[in-house]
């Protein structure tokens, strides 16, 4: 086995004959390392943490209720809108974007609602599932009933999977079903509260989706 290693005299040669190359490549990483970890630590962590600041009084606002200040800010602070302008790309944009949705869908602007709910990290542990979920509720409002009813379930699925399962899949679950049942399709509506029935027996959902599984079941009789 040794005798197929290299040797120090055979690594010294092929360095000696590739010096250039080996020189030009360490220096391309070199400055693609330095590259990085300039945008890292001098653009991108200082214009997060300023994103931050900037969305730390929206939450405030809407805490407050105050959604026109959320959307356009006060005059003084920026609002969501602006945040998700200036900083785009940033945590924090992504989080204004539901901020800013929830603000035009309490004005009654439910595609620009549903817009700006689209733009919103599914995968963020705050608000993805809620915002997966207003998309459906955006599309219900807006008459397109197919999409709210596929939106909702995925909505109960995600949080299926998260620490909130008990009280967003229930909840979930029971407004998909409310939406194939104005869909006239109380197959898919039964399906969903059967999971409500069979898996949440401790939530305030259970009590109505057995309710309501066992109307739909006579009716279909």
């Amino acid at each position: 086995m040794s005798e197929n290693l290299p040797t120090a005299k055979s690594l010294t040669g092929f360095y000696t004959k590739n010096k250039k190359n080996i020189t030009i490549a360490l220096g391309v990483v070199g400055v693609a390392v330095a590259g990085y970890l300039a945008y890292t630590f001098l653009y991108a962590g200082p214009r997060e943490k300023s994103a931050e600041q900037a969305l730390w009084r929206v939450e405030q606002w809407a805490e407050m209720d105050s959604m026109k200040w959320v959307l356009d800010g006060d005059g003084q602070s920026e609002g969501a809108l602006s945040i998700m302008e200036s900083y785009s790309g940033t945590v924090a944009a992504k989080k204004a974007a539901y901020y800013a949705a929830c603000a035009k869908r309490n004005a009654g602007d439910f595609q620009g609602a549903l817009d700006l709910f689209k733009e919103v990290d599914f995968n963020d542990n705050t608000v993805g599932i809620q915002a997966i979920g207003n998309v459906g509720d955006m599309y219900a409002e807006l008459g397109q009933l197919d999409d709210a009813a596929s939106w909702l379930e995925k909505a109960a699925k995600k949080a299926m999977s998260s620490s909130s399962k008990d009280a967003l899949a229930p909840y979930y679950l029971m407004k998909a079903a409310r939406v194939q049942m104005e869909r006239k399709d109380n197959t898919k509506a039964i399906a969903l509260l059967q999971d409500v029935v069979d898996n949440f027996k401790r939530t305030q959902e259970y009590s109505e989706a057995a309710k309501l599984m066992a109307m739909l079941q006579a009716q279909s009789k």
